[in-house]
């Protein structure tokens, strides 16, 4: 894999994560209360395993485009905010059901 030796492209790149991140995070939350969390999550996580598999693609070439990268990097993190969300809700839905429930002897 070629580098790209450029602190502008490191730069681009964590703008390219950021924009979907500031952008989804607010409707992420709202996606996460309004659908079934669980089919969210397989969902998302069937996402972010396609957007793991494009990275291995990139990277098993000579020289990736550098817009692949940042496009992979844009739905990645895209995904991730709604997944976030869902994630943390799920996990404190799982909490509340569980903690407080009498143990058995």
């Amino acid at each position: 894999m070629a580098a790209h030796h450029s602190s502008l492209s490191i730069g681009l790149l964590a703008l390219v994560q950021l924009v979907p991140i500031l952008v989804f995070s607010l409707g992420g939350g709202a996606v996460a209360d309004a659908v079934d969390r669980r089919r969210l999550l397989i969902a998302t996580q069937a996402l972010l395993a396609v957007s793991s598999a494009c990275l291995a693609v990139l990277a098993a070439q000579p020289a990736p485009p550098i817009w692949a990268l940042y496009a992979v990097a844009f739905v990645a993190a895209g995904v991730g905010a709604v997944d976030q969300p869902t994630r943390h809700r799920r996990s404190r839905a799982w909490f509340l059901a569980n903690a407080f429930r009498p143990r058995l002897p």
